[in-house]
């Protein structure tokens, strides 16, 4: 159900009144002791994680949803520090969701879902080059792989169906049948649907395993969870885990909502972990969070979580040197290719930018952000301060945004004619004096869902234009799309916008 929520008054007083990086993210942060870390693993939206141990290193990739470049690909030599290494897919092909990355016999494969259906991209080394994609022609959503021994392979997808693959794994032998029924939640469950999906498998001591997600993605805090089942051949019968589900949010009261999603990996001590996506109590917009817990086999050989583990708390590491990465979400525009972390929506950034001199030049579309260009990238930070010097060519709007999509967004743009503001759908001109040649600084402050909207003019001064806007329900549960709110740059109308010096710090 929609809820009411606040807008803020686009009046603007003659004069121009106030309204009536380096920021490093650590992936992993190890809270008090390099024995141990605390979740998320990964903060930010890095939904729908899938992991692949090679040797002894870790690799990991999230779904895209409807930016591009997609599935950056992330290394690990412990699971709990992540370093970023390329993105795999660079063509805009649709929304993209839900990939399985798989290793099998020397080649990389990703098999996923997008708006046209399930496709599969592979690479002989991780870092690519990545293939074009090849559509399976196949039907459902989220595809799982699975190969046995002998090289039969197996594709598994949502709602407990199954196709049997080609040698090469590019093409489907047979027809999709239905081998697995969802485990029976109970009736006083509060969830969102079955939703039977995600399905992950490896193989293990005599037996086929499979994680799938149930309950919903998103709706209540208590909806998602993950199953386990089992089986001696890779298409059943399968047998359910007496201790389902292994992962799930039993009260709102907890810090982690909606857990599901998950992923089974063997580290390379023998211990075993779940990779899985949860959101945060209370910031439900800043999407879904890649969290890991330590699992057990129980002496009849089912997997469970540790006991003591605490998803909120501190947890004892895996093997391997604490390694934290710092991320830099800062950006000078210094090198010639955009920073592997900027995303646009909806489309791919060929021939719609291009960086020299400093300068970021964006090709406008559109005439606000309903239809504008959107170059994002992702933080997880919950309260940061973001700035970026701008340039408007005449016909154009070069702004600064907190986007969530084409229909929910706050922010502010520079033109010819002075300042607009930007909400939701609506804009409005907010002339000020003192800008030269179509210049300025915008800045936006995001302090725990209350956000500000600044400019600095010619004199040096900062003018607040709103203030204090909340914007906590800008999330899934009342817009949809399964996004997270995220820094954006944009490009409106018929010129080029020009972007120089982002800066962006954390707040405490």
């Amino acid at each position: 159900m929609r809820v009411n929520r606040r807008h803020f008054v686009m009046t603007v007083a003659a004069t121009g009144g106030a309204l009536c990086m380096p920021h490093f993210l650590e992936a992993g942060e190890t809270g008090k002791s390099v024995s141990s870390f605390q979740n998320p693993i990964l903060k930010g939206d890095y939904p729908d994680p899938s992991v692949v141990k090679v040797g002894k290193r870790y690799y990991m990739t999230h779904s895209a949803g409807t930016y591009c470049p997609a599935f950056l690909i992330w290394e690990s030599d412990n699971l709990v520090d992540w370093r970023p290494l390329a993105n795999a897919l660079t063509d805009w092909d649709g929304d993209i969701w839900a990939p399985d990355l798989v290793y099998y016999k020397n080649k990389f494969y990703i098999y996923y879902i997008c708006s046209n259906g399930i496709h599969v991209i592979t690479a002989d080394k991780i870092e690519g080059p990545w293939s074009k994609p090849v559509d399976l022609k196949l039907p459902n959503i989220d595809p799982g792989h699975i190969a046995t021994p002998d090289g039969k392979r197996y594709l598994h997808l949502s709602d407990g169906h199954v196709c049997e693959l080609s040698p090469d794994g590019l093409s489907t032998i047979g027809k999709v049948q239905k081998v697995f029924e969802p485990w029976p939640i109970p009736k006083d469950w509060v969830v969102e649907c079955v939703c039977l999906e995600s399905p992950k498998l490896f193989y293990r001591q005599g037996f086929y395993h499979l994680l799938v997600a149930q309950g919903g993605t998103a709706g209540p805090a208590t909806s998602h969870m993950v199953v386990h089942a089992r089986s001696k051949t890779p298409i059943g019968p399968w047998e359910l885990s007496p201790f389902n589900p292994i992962v799930h949010t039993s009260s709102a009261e907890e810090r982690w909502w909606s857990r599901g999603h998950g992923t089974a990996v063997e580290a390379t001590d023998g211990s075993w972990w779940l990779i899985y996506h949860s959101v945060e109590k209370g910031y439900y917009n800043l999407g879904r969070c890649t969290l890991m817990e330590p699992l057990e086999w129980t002496s009849d050989g089912w997997l469970k979580i540790l006991p003591g583990s605490d998803s909120a708390g501190l947890i004892k590491r895996p093997p391997g040197k604490p390694n934290p990465v710092p991320l830099v979400h800062s950006d000078e525009f210094s090198k010639a290719e955009l920073n592997p972390f900027w995303r646009f929506w909806k489309e791919s950034g060929a021939g719609k930018h291009e960086i020299k001199d400093h300068t970021l030049f964006l090709t406008g579309r559109g005439k606000s952000p309903v239809d504008g260009r959107i170059l994002t990238r992702i933080t997880g930070d919950k309260a940061y301060s973001m700035e970026v010097d701008v340039e408007a060519e005449s016909g154009s709007d070069a702004g600064l945004l907190l986007f969530y999509n084409n229909a929910c967004h706050i922010g502010l743009s520079l033109n010819s004619t002075g300042i607009v503001l930007h909400q939701c759908g609506k804009s409005v001109q907010a002339p000020l004096p003192a800008f030269q040649k179509k210049q300025g600084t915008l800045r936006i402050e995001n302090r725990f869902n209350k956000v500000t909207l600044s400019v600095k003019t010619v004199d040096g001064k900062w003018t607040e234009l709103a203030g204090q806007v909340d914007t906590s329900n800008y999330n899934h549960n009342i817009y949809g799309g399964f996004l997270d709110l995220r820094p954006a740059l944009y490009a409106g109308g018929n010129g080029t916008a020009r972007f120089r010096h982002f800066k962006y710090q954390e707040l405490k």
